[in-house]
């Protein structure tokens, strides 16, 4: 088990950085919606694989102001708002709202977390950050609202 010590030298994105990887790095509209998701909410990689379109849509295709996230593990709910800037990318994204899933597979189900965690490595690797984990948009989240002194609940 890692130390608390250790866990807190984790990578975080810089502003510099975020610009380059979703103008550069991610080649795809999805990956920029996914990664968009991760970073402006602070959801976890498995997490927004699960995303269902009625999560984040609602009956007439308008983002909702508030993307719903399910926790596999409790099975609570919890619904996180929907910030300008995420909202400009979900409401660009050409998502199906026949599929159930937000980021379906090609075989059926929600896009895999492996699969998403082998794009953020070559995307960061393309752009040459290195250090990044399925988690670093969870650390660049908290880093930015601690620079801004916003408040949040642990």
């Amino acid at each position: 088990m890692m130390k608390l010590k250790e866990q807190s030298k984790g990578k975080f994105l810089t502003t510099e950085e975020i610009q380059v990887l979703f103008g550069d790095g991610f080649t795809s509209e999805q990956d920029k919606v996914f990664f968009g998701i991760m970073l402006f909410t602070g959801c976890r990689l498995n997490e927004v694989c699960a995303l269902e379109t009625a999560d984040v849509y609602d009956e007439s295709g308008l983002v909702r102001d508030g993307i719903i996230v399910r926790n596999k593990k409790t099975l609570k709910t919890r619904t996180i708002p929907v910030c300008e800037p995420l909202r400009e990318l979900l409401n660009n994204y050409g998502f199906n709202r026949q599929e159930r899933y937000l980021f379906p597979s090609e075989s059926g189900g929600h896009i895999q977390s492996n699969t998403m965690s082998i794009f953020l490595k070559k995307a960061c690797e393309k752009v040459g950050i290195v250090g990044s984990d399925s988690n670093i948009f969870r650390r660049t989240m908290v880093a930015q609202m601690m620079n801004r002194k916003t408040p949040f609940i642990l």
